[in-house]
């Protein structure tokens, strides 16, 4: 039911901005009712607002919220709030969407909607803000600019190509496709055009789950002859990330891999990698569920510290949950075997050793190569073996199309 409220029983009440402790600010309070809120910070995704009502008499109160005529404006969308009645000293919650995606400029900004309560015999009306700011979308894109730029790309293609004009990595690479000398440079001189012709395009899409991608096309293949593919790497600055140079020598790889692939295995990677593939998710991570206690003691005997394994696990069964692809295809195993390396400042002919992850369980792309071995159900000792191997010369598809790669 709506209830019509005239001018002269409209009261808008002057925010006292008292500081409580925990952060939390008193809006408004009188011998009936007290609101509070903790006022949202720098915010750039999409997130939910509450405001804290609490009954202080000792009657049942109701409350009504009306969404003010700037609604939406700042980027606010639903609100929410119990209508049943509250009890005496107790609480009621008002929470709202708001996404600051939607502005294009950013700034400091007060959400505000009317609060109504209602108790017998009285009535009163608060306009209740809250406060919180926004960089803005066009604003974030500058930043993203500046934080994920072309400085952050160099050191992604100087890492690459420390590695891949490193002797042994070219001797290898050469006994593998049995090539000789002079094939090898050439096709090294191509990688080597590939890496000076990386550049960079940024967008700002919070649907997408990618911090960055790569989508080379057919066009851009053949323009090798003009001295490099110019293939892009894409950023969305709309999702976070926390380590970019990671993140684009991620991609990298498979600008270089859909060039030349690293390693001649089958094209048919279920065929190749049949014993580190399971494809029923859901069983898998029933299985995980049902055998905590002895994966953990798994873990445990293998080497990894007790205070540590709960997180592996948990890690481990978000992965099942939500980024199995990242557990099973070989790219993308080959793409974080590649920034587990960078991370772990391994020499080209280095190996990355069981003592390596158990130290770094904290480094998240670590955390992500022990979740794949995991996935693979082999020992650490042949799974380390097998991904050492590879990670000197290998690249685990041959990529072709124009789909993104993330």
């Amino acid at each position: 039911m709506k209830i019509l409220i005239s001018e002269s029983q409209l009261q808008t009440i002057t925010l006292n901005e008292v500081k409580l402790k925990d952060g939390v600010r008193e809006i408004y309070q009188d011998n009936n009712v007290l609101v509070s809120t903790i006022d949202g910070g720098e915010l750039n995704q999409k997130f939910r607002g509450f405001v804290q009502v609490k009954n202080l008499t000792n009657q049942y109160m109701t409350i009504l919220v009306e969404k003010g005529n700037q609604w939406g404006n700042r980027g606010e969308e639903e609100i929410e709030y119990d209508k049943a009645p509250i009890k005496s000293y107790s609480y009621s919650n008002i929470s709202f969407i708001i996404d600051p995606n939607k502005q294009q400029e950013g700034g400091y900004n007060k959400t505000n909607f009317n609060l109504t309560y209602f108790i017998k015999g009285n009535r009163k009306t608060i306009n209740v803000n809250y406060g919180w700011f926004s960089a803005g979308k066009k604003n974030n894109l500058n930043n993203c600019k500046t934080d994920r730029g072309y400085d952050k790309l160099k050191l992604a293609v100087n890492w690459w190509k420390n590695w891949l004009n490193n002797d042994s990595t070219k001797s290898k690479f050469g006994k593998t496709f049995n090539y000789d000398n002079k094939k090898v440079e050439n096709q090294f001189n191509i990688y080597n055009k590939l890496l000076d012709g990386i550049k960079l395009e940024y967008v700002y899409d919070t649907n997408l789950p990618n911090s960055a991608y790569v989508s080379p096309s057919v066009l851009q293949r053949m323009n090798i002859r003009d001295g490099g593919y110019n293939i892009p790497v894409t950023i969305n600055c709309g999702v976070r990330d926390n380590d970019i140079v990671s993140t684009m020598t991620h991609e990298i790889q498979h600008i270089l891999a859909d060039n030349h692939k690293f390693h001649p295995y089958s094209d048919n990677i279920f065929t190749f990698y049949k014993d580190m593939i399971f494809t029923d998710k859901s069983k898998e991570l029933s299985s995980v569920k049902d055998k905590k206690s002895n994966l953990s003691n798994f873990l445990v005997n293998t080497g990894f510290k007790p205070d540590d394994v709960s997180i592996i696990i948990k890690n481990y069964e978000w992965r099942l949950e939500n980024d199995v692809h990242h557990l099973k295809n070989p790219n993308e195993v080959n793409s974080e075997l590649i920034e587990a390396r960078k991370a772990l400042n391994l020499k080209p002919g280095q190996d990355i050793t069981l003592d390596m992850l158990i130290k770094n369980v904290d480094n998240d792309v670590v955390m992500m190569i022990i979740n794949i071995w995991m996935y693979s159900k082999k020992s650490i000792t042949q799974f380390l073996s097998q991904q050492n191997s590879l990670a000197k010369t290998t690249s685990p598809i041959d990529i072709t199309g124009t789909s993104n790669l993330s």
